[in-house]
């Protein structure tokens, strides 16, 4: 990486880049106020390392085959057939509402920023930009919706920056990380130098995961009927590396219940 790679780098996971996911918690205002959690920094840590994978296997894949997508095709108007099928795809594995809301706003927000923050790849975005905000797809003569959400956007816009998917998947996890200490210092669970020990004990966890996944090295292509189709020897590690599912349904179903708490701090 080059340092004008690592400048962008940088700013894409800096806390001060308004991506919108300052105004979530990703469940964790629900789970607090609905037991799972409690203010000390063992049951957060708990707490979070649940998060965590959660969002590696539900999250990830999406961010992989979005990246992957955008590598393997020429045409602006193939990819967006693509990046249509991987965006739905994502939203069916986010089964509930606030999820996906949080999801979608985080995903067009993060697009916006970078189009103003990033003006020399506006041309290439404008296209997948446009695309979103109509949301729809024309695909022969059919309307399809279009969702955007943060997770293949995410890995989109990384790979337009010039970034390999190794180095955005840990970008994606960063935010994750961070988002999640940020959240916890301003639900008063844990403080800020423990919110810097957190992340520092969770990279290496986090490390390990991408250890785990790293010997898979599977591609994943589409028919013309739109299926999709993974080459390699073992099928099932290729299945899990492209396509999200959960780890723990505790932490969507406290997320579902997001809109009832009677007092809010987070939209999500």
């Amino acid at each position: 990486m080059n340092h004008g790679d690592l400048w962008m780098a940088l700013q894409l996971c800096d806390s001060g880049f308004p991506g919108g996911s300052f105004s979530h918690s990703g469940g964790l205002e629900s789970s607090l106020l609905h037991g799972l959690v409690r203010r000390d920094s063992r049951s957060f840590s708990k707490y979070a390392a649940l998060s965590i994978e959660q969002s590696y296997h539900q999250l990830l894949p999406s961010l992989r085959a979005a990246h992957h997508i955008l590598k393997q095709t020429v045409a602006m108007n193939e990819f967006l057939k693509y990046f249509y099928e991987v965006d739905n795809r994502c939203h069916c594995s986010l089964s509930n509402t606030i999820s996906r809301r949080a999801s979608i706003s985080q995903g067009k927000c993060f697009l916006r920023i970078v189009l103003e923050a990033y003006p020399s790849h506006y041309a290439t975005l404008s296209a997948l930009a446009a695309m979103i905000d109509a949301g729809e797809y024309d695909s022969h003569a059919r309307k399809r919706t279009v969702y955007g959400h943060y997770s293949p956007v995410f890995g989109v816009i990384c790979g337009i920056l010039g970034f390999s998917s190794d180095v955005a998947e840990r970008l994606f996890m960063r935010c994750v990380v961070r988002d999640l200490t940020a959240a916890a210092v301003r639900l008063n669970i844990i403080g800020p130098i423990q919110a810097a020990r957190t992340q520092s004990e969770f990279a290496s966890m986090i490390e390990k995961m991408f250890c785990d996944d790293s010997y898979v090295q599977q591609s994943i292509t589409t028919d013309e009927e739109g299926k999709d189709m993974f080459e390699g020897d073992d099928h099932q590690l290729a299945h899990r590396r492209f396509n999200p599912f959960q780890t723990s349904p505790i932490l969507d179903l406290l997320q579902s219940r997001h809109d009832q708490l009677y007092s809010r701090l987070f939209n999500s």
